[in-house]
C-alpha cells in the first residue's frame, strides 16, 4: 500500500495504456483486452524495468485509469514483472479522498499534480501518452506516442535523460 508522504520520495507516475503497451484497453468479462489486434499487453514492461534498474529508490505511483476501474490491487497484479510490482507504492486515485466519477473528469496531468501536492513530492517524473494538464511542468513528463508507447527509441532516450536529471545516480549505459 501507499507509503507515508515524504518530500524525499522519488516517484515515477506511470500510466499503462499507450505506455507499457501501444494500445488502449477495454474491460471484458475475461479481464482487460487490447483494442488493437496483435498488441501484447505490457509488452514494454521489461524495457521500463531495465531503465529503472540503476534507480533503486524510485517508487512507482500508478496514474492509470485501471485503478479506479479495477481497484489498486488488481491493477498492481496486472504488471507482469515482480520487480515493477515491488516498486508500486500507491496511485493517484485515492478512493478515501476522491470519488471515481469526479477523479476521472480531471486531466491526467491534474491527477498527477494533485497527488504531488497532497504528498509534498519534490522529485518526480510522469510517463504518459496524455500531455494535457502538465502545462508548466513539461520537463517532468516523458510523453509517449500512441500506438508505440515506451517501444519508441526516442522516448527511451528521453526517459533515460530525465531519470538521470531528476533522480541522479549512474545513468544506464555507462
Amino acid at each position: 500500500m501507499a507509503r507515508k508522504a515524504s518530500s524525499r520520495r522519488q516517484v515515477l507516475y506511470l500510466d499503462y495504456d499507450q505506455v507499457l503497451h501501444g494500445t488502449d484497453v477495454v474491460l471484458t468479462n475475461h479481464g482487460p483486452a487490447a483494442t488493437q489486434p496483435g498488441v501484447t499487453l505490457f509488452e514494454h514492461a521489461a524495457t521500463l524495468d531495465e531503465l529503472l534498474r540503476p534507480y533503486s529508490a524510485v517508487e512507482i505511483v500508478l496514474s492509470t485509469s485501471w485503478v479506479p476501474h479495477l481497484g489498486f490491487e488488481q491493477a498492481v497484479r496486472a504488471l507482469p514483472l515482480e520487480t515493477l510490482r515491488r516498486r508500486v507504492t500507491g496511485s493517484t486515485f485515492e478512493p478515501q479522498l476522491d470519488g471515481p466519477l469526479t477523479f476521472l473528469t480531471l486531466l491526467r496531468g491534474q491527477q498527477v499534480l494533485l497527488h504531488v501536492k497532497r504528498h509534498g513530492i519534490q522529485s518526480w517524473l510522469a510517463i504518459d501518452d496524455q500531455s494535457l494538464g502538465f502545462e508548466g511542468c513539461r520537463d517532468r513528463l516523458v510523453h509517449c506516442q500512441q500506438s508505440v508507447g515506451l517501444g519508441a527509441a526516442d522516448v527511451q532516450t528521453v526517459l533515460k535523460m530525465r531519470l538521470q536529471a531528476v533522480f541522479g545516480g549512474q545513468p544506464p549505459g555507462r
